[in-house]
């Protein structure tokens, strides 16, 4: 079912036999997808001496789903085995920080300058029209990315998911790519599981000026009237209409729902996925903020986490 390769020293070792087990996870919060991996600690594979910075590859029906450089490992001495987690290539740019100052630059332009100081490759990225006049201080690479593409997001409400596929830095739009098949109970889908919480709620949100004087106080009186008053604080940014930051201040009932299920490698956080749940009576499109894939022996399943679409969308 899978596969995984140490590349080391320019050479290419395949060390599927002795996997126990393996995670292949990522999440928005995170967002460099990551493999957790236990090995047999035979005579095998201490020869190999694998090490941090190594990277690891795995390998799916054929398909390179994971690239990655191992950042921490564990060996237990008698222990019969050998724990690693690696990376993908975005945890580069996640560390690496700098200082910019840019001037109504696009936000292609911005990336290209930063792909040729950090040596990453760039592949498809969404058609933007935001022009970026900003300082980053001592900001990561991941960080200035991420803040150039929210500029764009708080204008026109969309969220964009920044990736390291294979060595290629890739961006897309939240929710805008599509798992191919459905979810559903009696098929492949174990359980559901829905949570729901205002820990993080935000009802009232007060708009302030460059100088800190308050210029405007907004409100959500459905929030406010179920809930109570809870404010956060909106400063004015260039280019955006303040209205439209600070609604994105604005957040709901935290609303979550989790599912396990047998594996499919498409959903990946980011994507929507079709649920169907008789059980519960749930069902609809979902927004993928968080999974897990689970490879053990022949086995595959995965937990995910997931936002009902047109709640997200409210946003």
């Amino acid at each position: 079912m899978i596969k995984v390769y140490l590349v080391k020293d320019k050479a290419q070792y395949d060390i599927s036999d002795y996997i126990v087990s393996l995670k292949w996870s990522g999440d928005l919060d995170g967002a460099a997808r990551k493999i957790s991996v236990d090995f047999l600690q035979n005579d095998e594979m201490k020869e190999l001496e694998m090490d941090n910075g190594d990277m690891l590859e795995v390998i799916h029906d054929g398909k390179s789903i994971f690239q990655g450089y191992i950042f921490s490992l564990e060996i237990e001495g008698g222990g019969t085995t050998a724990s690693y987690v690696a990376y993908d290539g975005l945890i580069y740019l996640i560390k690496s920080k700098g200082t910019y100052n840019f001037k109504n630059m696009a936000s292609r332009q911005i990336i290209d300058i930063l792909s040729e100081k950090f040596g990453f490759e760039v592949g498809i990225l969404p058609s933007i029209n935001t022009k970026c006049s900003r300082i980053f201080q001592d900001k990561s690479v991941y960080e200035i990315i991420k803040e150039v593409y929210e500029i764009e997001g708080k204008k026109n409400n969309d969220k964009y998911v920044i990736e390291m596929n294979n060595g290629v830095l890739e961006i897309f739009e939240y929710g805008r790519r599509y798992v191919e098949n459905k979810l559903e109970d009696n098929i492949n889908l174990i359980s559901l599981k829905y949570s729901e919480s205002i820990e993080d709620m935000v009802s009232k949100v007060m708009v302030l000026d460059d100088k800190d004087n308050k210029i405007d106080v907004l409100v959500d009186s459905e929030l406010t009237d179920k809930y109570g008053s809870i404010q956060n604080v909106y400063k004015e940014e260039d280019g955006i209409d303040y209205r439209s930051g600070a609604k994105d201040k604005m957040k709901g009932p935290d609303k979550v729902y989790s599912i396990d299920a047998l594996g499919d490698i498409g959903c990946t956080t980011g994507k929507s996925v079709y649920i169907k749940d008789s059980t519960t009576g749930i069902t609809g499109e979902f927004y993928i903020s968080g999974d897990e894939h689970s490879f053990s022996s022949n086995s595959h399943t995965m937990s995910l986490n997931l936002v009902l679409k047109e709640k997200e969308d409210e946003k």
